[in-house]
């Protein structure tokens, strides 16, 4: 029979356990924001590198290729770049000065199309009488102060002197990177400041961990998002939609992030096909009909053979991450790292004993 002191005593045992849960759960979100608030503040120096990182970790496999050809890691990398620049050279060749003017037109034609969409729902709204006519103004007000804010915060990032220096020493980083990558692997442990042996070995092991859901994630989100560009613009094209090889380059760059990516090209893409000469509905049918195709193609093909690992979380718990982690590490670098973030994030809880086991997230075989 348990006495009444034993049963005080398990009663503040589990008290003390849910508190402690509570300040770990606490100290991280702490550390978390002002992580997010030094890394926002340092943002055009980390997109650079993080850019830089993120092709490292995509070129590392092709490098090790060209090395059982040109020996020397230095001039493995040096050819591997002659390569690069080489194939970049022919494509900008043949389809540079298209893309070029493509992407300068939609750049101004793109919010001359918002303002009619807008426009036009407002008219909508505002011919109803009673909670439709106020919808209206409330919906016009507040796209014109989101269209306001977001032009200055592009204006902004785009038009920073220092991210723009950073964008132009990408390829040094990369080169650098890929250079240096099996002297940073054989390493790293040892430029730790830890002098606990057990607390050091944790955090290798959490490092370790973090490292493979990046490779993991970003080598094979980065094939796919190229091809899904790729079938994009060839498919856009197809249906003669106006600027289809610049959306199909947008594709390129932004579906590394998932659903975001996809749905901000297509959003463009079916304002395009409504608005453009010949446009309507007929257009945006077959628009769309191009997105599910590319799409259908992207989740029974490319992803399973591309994918040979993946991060399993749910769709719903990817798009609250890109959401939080966009706001925490500010805007484009925390929408790119959320997923292996956030997966990391998990493992760590699970490790740690904050979540249950059977809901961890595993780094799956396709």
């Amino acid at each position: 029979m348990t006495s009444p002191s034993d049963s005080r005593s398990k009663v503040q045992r589990q008290a003390l356990d849910l508190l402690s849960r509570i300040f770990i759960a606490a100290a991280a979100v702490g550390a978390a924001w002002i992580l997010g608030h030094f890394l926002n503040v340092l943002q055009d120096v980390l997109i650079p590198l993080a850019i830089a990182g993120i092709l490292a970790y995509l070129l590392h496999p092709v490098v090790n290729l060209v090395q059982r050809v040109i020996r020397p890691r230095f001039w493995a990398v040096a050819a591997l770049f002659v390569l690069i620049a080489g194939l970049l050279t022919a494509a900008g060749f043949f389809l540079g000065p298209l893309l070029y003017n493509e992407t300068q037109h939609l750049v101004t034609v793109a919010p001359q199309l918002l303002s009619r969409l807008w426009d036009q729902l407002y008219h909508f709204l505002t011919q109803n009488s009673g909670p439709l006519g106020n919808m209206g103004e409330a919906l016009k007000s507040h796209l014109d102060a989101a269209a306001s804010k977001l032009a200055g915060g592009m204006g902004t990032i785009f038009h920073t002197v220092g991210l723009a220096l950073g964008l132009v020493f990408i390829p040094f980083f990369l080169f650098y990177f890929l250079v240096c990558q099996p002297r940073i692997e054989k390493g790293w442990r040892n430029y730790l400041p830890i002098k606990d042996p057990r607390l050091k070995q944790e955090a290798v092991v959490i490092i370790e961990q973090t490292n493979k859901y990046l490779v993991s994630f970003f080598r094979g989100q980065i094939v796919v998002a190229v091809t899904d560009g790729l079938l994009l613009a060839i498919g856009l094209t197809i249906v003669r939609l106006d600027y289809g090889l610049a959306l199909g380059a947008a594709a390129m760059v932004l579906t590394v992030i998932p659903y975001f990516g996809i749905i901000t090209v297509g959003l463009a893409a079916g304002l395009v096909s409504f608005y453009q000469q010949g446009g309507g509905a007929q257009q945006v049918l077959l628009t769309l009909a191009v997105f599910a195709i590319v799409q259908t193609l992207e989740n029974t093909v490319i992803s399973p053979q591309v994918m040979k690992q993946r991060i399993g979380l749910h769709p719903m718990t990817i798009i609250v991450s890109i959401l939080v982690w966009s706001n925490l590490l500010g805007g484009f670098l925390g929408a790119l790292l959320a997923i292996p973030l956030t997966a990391t994030l998990k493992v760590l809880l699970t490790r740690y004993g904050l979540i249950h086991p059977g809901d961890a997230t595993t780094v799956d075989r396709a």
